[in-house]
């Protein structure tokens, strides 16, 4: 059980990745207070329905992604409209967003067989694309995912 996690302050990713390591798909999400709010885990591989692991962020309060873990995916959250389009059209991937009715954030996700570390390098560019222009961004991600 991981619901002792829930009011818990954040913490690295290093330390979600243990405790979900019995779990193929793991997420984490926290509170503008960085106090997680929401775990999910499942053994379902598909990115999106029933057994997802990803969360629509205009459903809830507003919470962001801390960690996420999928085994056949890899997802890149953000919060700029502008970094989501230009992944999912110059990146060519998927993705899924929330409009209600203004952009309230979304991912742009592409196939990789458990490729952890670069999972771990979208959300550090994630977590500084507020300090960076959107052109920026995009260029950091769209490296990550073709190196």
């Amino acid at each position: 059980m991981l619901s002792w996690l829930i009011g818990e302050k954040a913490r690295d990713w290093t330390f979600y990745r243990e405790v979900s390591e019995d779990y193929p798909n793991a997420s984490v999400y926290v509170d503008e207070n960085d106090v997680v709010k929401v775990i999910r885990v499942s053994d379902i591989g598909e990115y999106w329905g029933v057994g997802t692991v990803i969360l629509e962020w205009g459903k809830r309060p507003k919470l962001t992604p801390k960690f996420v873990k999928m085994e056949h995916y890899v997802v890149i959250p953000t919060s700029i409209e502008e970094v989501y389009v230009a992944l999912v059209r110059k990146g060519r991937m998927r993705g899924v967003a929330s409009y209600e009715p203004d952009f309230g954030g979304g991912f742009a996700i592409y196939e990789c067989e458990r490729c952890e570390e670069k999972q771990r390098a979208h959300f550090e560019v994630f977590s500084a694309e507020s300090s960076a222009p959107p052109d920026e961004v995009v260029k950091r991600h769209l490296r990550i995912a073709e190196g």
